[in-house]
């Protein structure tokens, strides 16, 4: 759950390919790729590597204070003038010794986000915060070549967004940044062109 790696068979690498071409170049550009692949789809398309959509955003209704800088516009638009705020079921919490006033959200996580503009339907994991960090954080954090094929691990740069990269990925029951084997296959024919390529360059 931790990383997710990608393998590749790379059968034109040979003894004789100049190893700061690959440090230099092309392990830097496949990450680069696979990382921004898996996190464009995620992000704008709700898919998983599986090819299925994510789960849908919770319904259940929710307790909010419109005072974070995810429920700002819910106050805006469901609390924002007296007559408004009596209209709704308000709850009370102590926390370190004070008052914590809340209220209910009915349609949960799912109306919060429509009500901020964003897609509600199946997950993103995408929001304000964490979620920004953890896919800056996402990169390729470690690669390993023999003569004929690469192994690329992915994950969470930082603790924190290796976490969050955990945290829903258990949610899901799934890893959420798998890549999809119609990327895994187009991922591939491009890395053989980066090596021939490359080898070309370098004369082999």
């Amino acid at each position: 759950m931790t990383v997710e790696e990608f393998i590749v068979d790379l059968g034109k690498f040979e003894k004789r390919m100049i190893p700061a071409v690959y440090e230099a170049f092309i392990a830097p550009k496949i990450g680069f790729d696979i990382a921004s692949t898996v996190r464009e789809r995620v992000i704008n398309k709700q898919i998983s590597g599986d090819e299925t959509n994510f789960g849908a955003y919770s319904t259940r209704p929710m307790l909010t204070s419109g005072t974070t800088i995810k429920s700002k516009n819910i106050w805006r638009q469901k609390a924002a003038s007296k007559t408004a705020r009596r209209n709704l079921k308000w709850v009370t919490l102590k926390k370190a010794g004070k008052n914590i006033h809340l209220f209910e959200l009915p349609g949960g996580y799912a109306e919060l986000r429509r009500l901020e503009g964003f897609s509600n339907r199946n997950k993103s994991f995408w929001f304000r915060g964490g979620y920004q960090s953890m896919w800056s954080n996402f990169k390729l954090i470690n690669k390993n070549k023999t003569e004929n094929n690469a192994r690329f691990v992915f994950g969470g740069r930082t603790p924190e967004a290796q976490d969050l990269i955990n945290y829903n990925s258990a949610r899901e029951g799934k890893s959420i940044i798998a890549i999809t084997e119609r990327e895994r296959k187009e991922l591939i024919k491009h890395i053989d062109g980066l090596v021939e390529n490359e080898l070309k360059k370098a004369g082999i």
